[in-house]
């Protein structure tokens, strides 16, 4: 048992992603498939807030670099381009959530499920 354990988890950091959804799979017991998708809905809607979040830091990075490296053109022009890239990370992300929230209210009916 010990030589299983050490073969599983060599580094303390392999064990964390268990010990964290571990108590999400064990009360994840679904009773209908409308049961599974809402799970599935909720999950995709916690990690859309964090998507979101992360290209919105992106897009404010971009923003910082342009201001205050404005005398170098090189490093402006990276600004910009990582402003581009937030404001389409933003849009796809958005949009990828709106499309899944009318599917599920579409399919099966009910309430979408908010941010």
């Amino acid at each position: 048992m010990n030589l299983v354990n050490m073969m599983i988890f060599k580094n303390k950091y392999t064990l964390l992603p268990f010990l964290l959804f571990f108590p999400m799979i064990a009360s994840a017991a679904v009773g209908s498939f409308a049961d599974l998708v809402n799970l599935l809905v909720f999950l995709f809607n916690q990690a859309i807030v964090v998507l979101i979040g992360l290209g919105l830091v992106y897009l404010l990075f971009g923003i910082a670099k342009t201001i205050m490296h404005a005398d170098n053109e090189q490093i402006r022009s990276s600004g910009r381009k990582m402003m581009l890239y937030g404001i389409i990370a933003l849009f796809v992300i958005v949009s990828m959530w709106g499309l899944v929230n009318i599917l599920v209210a579409t399919f099966f009916g009910g309430a979408v499920p908010r941010l």
